[in-house]
């Protein structure tokens, strides 16, 4: 019989946030031309703001701004 694994939240979300950064480094390291180039890093800004934020248990400051 298997067992469910728990994960640990605090795991979790700072797997997201790593994931959300080497997003941000290689979109940075593109070059600046590419297309939505700027959109995908003010998404990927915003989306990790949203990670903070549930990391802190309150609305983090923006770092997007």
């Amino acid at each position: 019989m298997t067992r469910p694994v728990r994960l640990d939240p605090e795991a979790i979300r700072f797997g997201k946030v790593r994931g959300l950064l080497e997003c941000l480094v290689d979109a940075v390291r593109q070059p600046e031309g590419t297309p939505a180039r700027e959109e995908y890093i003010e998404f990927l800004l915003r989306k990790t703001d949203v990670v903070l934020a549930e990391i802190d248990g309150v609305r983090a400051g923006s770092i997007a701004a």
